[in-house]
């Protein structure tokens, strides 16, 4: 029997940029790998790159508000 674990079924009403966070988990669920993604609502064209549009339908992303970051 062959499952899909990364099947995805995105709602009609899905934001045109979104994210994506996988996480991977062993058998007892201690956490074995963790993967971020942002993700366009912008049709995929096969052959452009291997997961999806590579520039259509991030031009909202400039619109996020602003914020201020500090690190040390």
């Amino acid at each position: 029997m062959a499952t899909n674990v990364m099947a995805i079924t995105f709602p009609p009403d899905i934001s045109p940029v979104h994210f994506i966070k996988l996480e991977l988990a062993d058998e007892r669920g201690k956490p074995v790998s963790h993967t971020f993604y942002w993700r366009s609502a912008k049709q995929y064209l096969p052959g452009r790159t291997w997961t999806g549009p590579q520039y259509e339908g991030f031009e909202d992303l400039v619109k996020l508000r602003r914020c201020s970051l500090t690190a040390r």
